[in-house]
């Protein structure tokens, strides 16, 4: 048998690019099963995935791309979804096979970094720039019941996204203008978004992060306490935002 596999591999491969392409995945996964058990065919299997899986799903994209700079949602919800329904093939026909994960990890990390949006924007960074923007969407006006799952999301988003400087360039930005604009709807999202990133981000970074919300709490603590003077004495009050 493995004799028999070996001199047909040139075809099998081309049968295996031919199946992906028509997402025909039961029977990619048999072929996938019988050839993996020939030494070092593996690689080259993991490698067909890799440039060949959900061509469909991943073609979806290019019309929600257009709009994703003014819709930042729509498309960051678009990408993890995609990414959703790669795992959802790798569980139904594949059933979490190592190998198979590795390719595909591998599919949507070069999706996410490299797919129609960045490729015409001229930026690498454009998807971790729209996360954060999808990020900053939620804590303006996200509601505490699916709060962490969409946390989840996003997180999962930042292990893929290649330039995770640029999501802590702009989430510094936000975090600032969310403060300086009063415009958090729950202070208990912003940290726990902050302890999400304190997991993978560098700790200089999160220092950062940490004064800069504390400095936002002291200037809404003495903003309240100078509102409740204003009214007990009946001054017109003056809204100043204090920011360390």
């Amino acid at each position: 048998e493995q004799i028999f596999i070996l001199d047909q591999l040139e075809p099998i491969y081309t049968e295996a690019k031919t199946l992906l392409h028509n997402e025909n995945y039961s029977h990619f996964a048999f072929l996938f099963k019988l050839v993996g058990r020939i030494q070092n065919t593996i690689i080259e299997l993991k490698k067909i995935v890799e440039e060949n899986f959900c061509p469909k799903i991943i073609k979806s994209i290019t019309p929600i791309s257009v709009t994703a700079i003014d819709a930042s949602t729509n498309y960051i919800e678009s990408i993890l979804n995609i990414r959703e329904e790669f795992f959802k093939v790798v569980q139904d026909f594949f059933h979490n096979d190592e190998h198979f994960i590795a390719a595909v990890e591998k599919t949507c990390r070069n999706f996410i970094n490299n797919n129609v949006l960045p490729e015409s924007a001229d930026n690498a960074g454009k998807s971790a720039e729209l996360l954060t923007r999808y990020c900053d969407k939620l804590l303006q006006k996200g509601s505490e019941v699916d709060i962490e799952e969409k946390f989840d999301q996003i997180m999962i988003g930042f292990d893929y996204v290649k330039d995770k400087d640029v999501y802590e360039k702009f989430y510094y930005k936000m975090l600032f203008k969310r403060l300086l604009c009063g415009v958090r709807k729950y202070e208990y999202s912003e940290e726990r978004m902050i302890l999400r990133l304190k997991t993978i981000c560098d700790l200089t970074y999160i220092s950062k992060l940490q004064e800069l919300f504390q400095g936002g709490n002291i200037s809404k603590t003495l903003l309240d306490q100078y509102r409740l003077y204003c009214e007990k004495n009946k001054i017109n009050d003056i809204v100043i935002n204090i920011l360390n």
